[in-house]
């Protein structure tokens, strides 16, 4: 595979992963059954995704730019 690919790949799967996060924030947002407790540690769990997600792609992206 060439690096243009892999870093495809890795754009396409980061997004994914962020349109699913997003879709549970909403519905968690939406629900009003749903503990503070339970918000806070789910907005506290997306945004330690997003950051393993961001360091995950740039790792990929920049040893894909170093070949």
């Amino acid at each position: 595979m060439t690096p243009a690919v892999e870093v495809i790949i890795a754009w396409v799967v980061w997004l994914l992963i962020g349109i699913i996060l997003v879709k549970g924030l909403v519905a968690i947002q939406k629900n009003e059954k749903v503990s503070r407790k339970l918000k806070r540690l789910y907005m506290l769990f997306m945004c330690i995704a997003q950051v393993v997600m961001i360091v995950i792609f740039y790792v990929c992206f920049f040893s894909k730019l170093r070949r």
